[in-house]
């Protein structure tokens, strides 16, 4: 009979860590895609359509050269 509850008691818990590994995964998902929707969203109101941070940082900074450039040379 102790054994039995032993064995009980012992599934429950292993139940419960397995639950909680999977909440925690299940959030750190959650965020993920909270991160992308933010990007995209961010994206849709500049004149940059659906590229990435790094993208419109690259073309950004690139424009800033250009036109720095363009000032120096007259």
């Amino acid at each position: 009979m102790k054994n039995k509850k032993k064995k009980k008691v012992e599934e429950e818990r292993k139940k419960k860590e397995r639950n909680k590994k999977k909440k925690k995964k299940k959030k750190k998902k959650k965020e993920e895609e909270r991160k992308k929707r933010k990007i995209i969203r961010r994206n849709r109101h500049s004149s940059y359509d659906c590229r990435s941070v790094k993208a419109i940082a690259r073309s950004k900074t690139l424009r800033h050269k250009l036109n720095y450039t363009a000032v120096a040379k007259e």
